[in-house]
């Protein structure tokens, strides 16, 4: 029964692979820009968070 579970799973996955090759589509990808930085003082300490949008 395993084999049966593994040789469906490769199937699907091949198919997919296929699909995914022979299919292309434009996506969009947001380019946020955020960090997160240790900062140190006189007896503080904390994070500090810049980004760009």
């Amino acid at each position: 029964m395993w084999l049966v579970h593994l040789g469906l799973a490769r199937t699907a996955g091949a198919i997919m692979l296929i699909y995914g090759l022979t299919n292309p589509k434009t996506l969009l990808v947001r380019n946020d820009q955020l960090s997160i930085t240790p900062m140190f003082g006189n007896g503080s300490s904390g994070f500090a968070v810049s980004g760009a949008f």
